[in-house]
């Protein structure tokens, strides 16, 4: 799909264009020489082509990448998401409590904090 939003795609359809410009100018009766003048300012709304194509590609690269050092920020940051499942217990059994107890127990005593 890149193919045909990219440069080969703005190419083919120039080159199309130009092609039917070309053939019916016979249909028409156009000269050799208008028919050259009519594709010469179609081609020359190509460089205005390319560059809106650049722009906008530019554009929704930009917006990936914001996005994606976004959604970084906020789970380096805990994000509110992060903070809502701090927030709720995760069970309310006795042998858990008894476990964090006795865990701050051994750390007050502990002389981890020395070493």
């Amino acid at each position: 799909m890149k193919f045909a939003l990219g440069i080969g795609g703005f190419m083919s359809f120039y080159g199309v264009v130009g092609l039917i410009v070309w053939l019916s100018g016979d249909y028409l009766g156009w000269k050799p020489s208008s028919r050259v003048v009519v594709i010469a300012l179609i081609l020359l709304t190509l460089p205005f082509a390319l560059v809106a194509n650049y722009l906008r590609t530019r554009g929704e690269k930009k917006k990936e990448k914001e996005a994606a050092t976004g959604d970084a920020a906020a789970k380096a940051d805990g994000g509110e998401g992060a903070q809502e499942k701090a927030v709720k217990p995760v069970a309310t059994s006795e042998e858990l409590t008894k476990g964090t107890t006795e865990v701050v127990q051994f750390l007050k005593t502990s002389d981890l904090a020395a070493s």
